[in-house]
């Protein structure tokens, strides 16, 4: 299955971007996506989240985004590489 979320370019037109990837830190704290979009663009973009676990889990924890990370001409790897540091404390 396939997952596309809206996102807004510069210029205010919705662009949707494909999920390729989930990491997660040991801990659960740190989760961060790859996103990538095609077309003209042909962007992968990292979306790094922190997690406040509400011992509930799934939809009753807590995301906030610290950060999207346009991964401008590189590769999907790179992108991947850029995720896993984020969940590992790196960056």
């Amino acid at each position: 299955m396939t997952n596309i979320i809206p996102c807004d370019n510069f210029d205010g037109v919705g662009i949707e971007f494909e999920e390729l990837h989930w990491f997660c830190s040991e801990s659960g704290h740190r989760e961060a996506f790859v996103y990538y979009c095609g077309g003209h663009w042909n962007e992968y973009m990292v979306k790094m989240v922190e997690v406040e676990l509400s011992g509930k889990g799934g939809v009753h924890d807590i995301h906030r985004t610290k950060e999207i990370r346009p991964m401008g001409n590189h590769s999907e790897r790179y992108a991947e590489d850029c995720a896993e540091n984020w969940v590992l404390g790196v960056i």
